[in-house]
């Protein structure tokens, strides 16, 4: 099956076939996980994802348009994601990450030098508007290529590489003025 097209496994997940549907769900798992931890706590998020690809498979019939297949269980992950957070309202705490951190017999000082350095960027992506964020943390934590965030957000190609220059030229300036 691995030689079918993502058309040709929809249409096949669309008539059933769970083998299909599990390779659309690992060509996406990535992508559906960087949406679900926008908004759920990153521990949660692949809980949220397992609930969306559930709900996904379920809904599938309803699909009336295989090529926006991608936005589609893009608009569900959210969905799912917002539902859970509504309900559970968790965050873990600095300190939780030191204690996890001695659980798992890593050094906390080094842990927390690292959760800085990480910290700076998560920040400066948070402080770029939504619609940047969402591209640079597809394309580089998802390592999703440019034209499958097209599909997947359901924009023209250009947009995205628009949104991806313009985020990089934003995030460089910011960087550059916390002193990074």
């Amino acid at each position: 099956m691995d030689e079918l097209s993502e058309k040709d496994l929809i249409l096949a997940a669309i008539l059933g076939d769970l083998r299909a549907f599990d390779q659309l769900a690992l060509q996406y798992r990535s992508a559906l996980l960087i949406i679900a931890s926008r908004i759920v706590p990153i521990e949660e998020s692949e809980d949220v994802v397992q609930e969306a690809l559930v709900r996904a498979f379920h809904a599938l019939p309803s699909l009336l348009e295989p090529a926006k297949f991608g936005s589609w269980i893009h608009s569900i992950t959210r969905n799912c994601a917002l539902q859970y957070h509504r309900k559970e309202k968790k965050s873990r705490s600095i300190m939780d990450w030191v204690i996890l951190s001695e659980y798992l017999a890593a050094d906390p000082a080094n842990v927390l030098e690292e959760m800085e350095s990480e910290e700076a960027v998560l920040e400066a992506v948070e402080s770029l508007k939504p619609k940047y964020q969402v591209v640079v943390r597809l394309y580089y934590w998802g390592q999703m290529p440019q034209s499958k965030i097209a599909k997947f957000l359901n924009l023209p190609l250009t947009t995205i590489k628009w949104r991806l220059h313009e985020a990089k030229t934003q995030l460089k300036q910011l960087l550059i003025q916390r002193g990074y």
